[in-house]
């Protein structure tokens, strides 16, 4: 594992799930936004994938590649988000911090 989490269980979590998983781990890594990583997703018939925070990935390529927000915004939709690579290609989430977002998001 290339990155130590400051929450220990988040680590002994990954390092669990790599054991279980280790003959049909085909999860991808998204190279440089290791500080966006938020966890693992599957969906039944689907391989598992990591899964990035996308506000978290664009905080990354403003801090440290320099760019406007925006900037960052547009390369990574375009060059990231947007990157289908196979199977195990990681899943980028708006996180929903409230009923009220869902319900907006859902029209409902």
């Amino acid at each position: 594992m290339s990155k130590e989490f400051p929450d220990r269980k988040i680590n002994g979590a990954i390092e669990q799930y790599q054991f279980i998983h280790q003959e049909e781990l085909v999860a991808l890594k998204a190279d440089g936004f290791d500080d966006a990583l938020i966890g693992v997703g599957n969906q039944t018939g689907s391989v598992d994938c990591l899964v990035y925070d996308r506000q978290k990935c664009i905080k990354v390529l403003v801090d440290r590649d320099g760019m406007t927000y925006e900037e960052a915004v547009e390369f990574f939709e375009f060059n990231v988000a947007c990157a289908y690579v196979g199977k195990g290609t990681p899943i980028f989430i708006e996180p929903i911090t409230n009923l009220k977002e869902l319900n907006d998001f859902l029209g409902i």
